[in-house]
């Protein structure tokens, strides 16, 4: 009786079993792979719907803080701060998919988790 050579009804049976075996571990890997893959986008979409409205919140409240601390170096005849617009910047240099993720990304986690399922490429 051998596996690789098989003569018996037993042995046909032997390999039914381990091929179905390694057919059912797969189907584990495909599980556990989905569930990871979910839980990725999921987090990854929180994570953008917390960031993207906190940068753009900093973003005014430097811009604000620089308008302000300008008024104070006038009175002084003291040079004025810059305050670059960094988002600005960055917005600049994203990708027209990137872009269009952050854009829906400052919905909510729900856009932002469609923007990246339509939006990711293999």
């Amino acid at each position: 009786m051998s596996i690789d050579a098989p003569t018996t009804p037993d042995d046909y049976r032997a390999i039914h079993e381990r091929d179905l075996g390694i057919y059912r571990d797969v189907l584990d890997d495909l599980r556990h792979t989905l569930k990871g893959g979910l839980e990725g986008i999921e987090t990854l979409a929180q994570t953008l719907a917390r960031i993207v409205p906190m940068a753009e919140e900093t973003q005014r409240n430097l811009r604000l803080q620089g308008d302000s601390i300008n008024t104070h170096l006038r009175q002084h005849d003291e040079p004025a701060v810059d305050t670059p617009d960094c988002l600005a910047a960055l917005l600049d240099s994203l990708s027209d998919r990137e872009r269009r993720v952050y854009d829906e990304a400052r919905l909510g986690a729900t856009q932002a988790a469609r923007a990246l399922g339509r939006h990711a490429q293999p």
